[in-house]
């Protein structure tokens, strides 16, 4: 099943490295980002290898972090990498780090809903 979670945090993740550390200078940093997003083989790596259901978190602060950090870390590798395509390795220390994004985004939902109490049938709060 195809989930926009990870999609989503894996492009902020290469806006903020390509917006904050451009390779070409002189270029639009819109033009950057879609070149690194589509030309760089990113967009493959999106979609088959970032949405694999065993390895990936699946809570959807999880995924977001997930996406985030597989983005990082895919941009460091093609920027100061030997290999050109760095979304593997990304991938891979993404899904390294999955439990950790899980026990993370857990602690974000909790935190997000501490001070809401659950309601009961007809409304009534439950005490």
């Amino acid at each position: 099943r195809f989930d926009l979670a990870m999609p989503v945090g894996f492009a902020a993740g290469v806006a903020g490295v390509v917006c904050l550390f451009p390779r070409v200078a002189g270029v639009e940093r819109a033009d950057l980002l879609f070149f690194e997003l589509m030309v760089s083989g990113l967009a493959f790596g999106v979609v088959f290898l970032l949405q694999d259901e065993i390895t990936s978190p699946y809570g959807l602060p999880a995924r977001l972090l997930y996406g985030l950090v597989v983005g990082v870390f895919a941009m460091g590798y093609q920027y100061y990498g030997s290999y050109p395509y760095g979304i593997c390795f990304g991938v891979l220390c993404g899904n390294a780090l999955s439990g950790v994004f899980e026990h993370v985004g857990e602690i974000l939902r909790r935190v997000a809903f501490a001070g809401k109490k659950k309601t009961g049938k007809g409304g009534k709060r439950a005490e």
